[in-house]
């Protein structure tokens, strides 16, 4: 993950600790990162997919949602399309968020209320 996209990333959590009600879930799916070789073969064949969004968001009953975090010039490489594509298709909620902001709106627009709110 790029610098500006940890950084990012970091806040999102922050807020998302205080935000989401107790019946909502969120976690990192560390997907990016530098790795060597060896780490990398034997993660992808513990199952790690390529393109795969930054966070999970999981409601009590099993409702997903996923969201892809990228810096405000970011772009999705191919693999994070073919995600994208998929949720869509399959009518998975999935967002591409460049702020916090960006991440209240999508999970307001997904119904999913909120105890904390980003300050204007």
């Amino acid at each position: 993950m790029k610098q500006d996209e940890s950084k990012l990333q970091i806040e999102v959590f922050k807020f998302l600790d205080l935000a989401l009600p107790s019946d909502y879930r969120a976690f990192a799916i560390p997907n990016g990162g530098l790795r060597n070789k060896i780490t990398a073969a034997r993660m992808k064949r513990e199952g790690v997919k390529a393109g795969v969004p930054d966070i999970q968001i999981i409601a009590k009953g099993g409702a997903s949602a996923l969201i892809e975090l990228k810096a405000s010039k970011g772009s999705l490489n191919e693999a994070q399309k073919d995600w994208a594509d998929w949720f869509g298709r399959n009518a998975v909620p999935y967002a591409v968020c460049r702020s916090v902001g960006d991440v209240q709106a999508v999970l307001l627009d997904w119904n999913i209320p909120l105890k904390a709110k980003v300050q204007a």
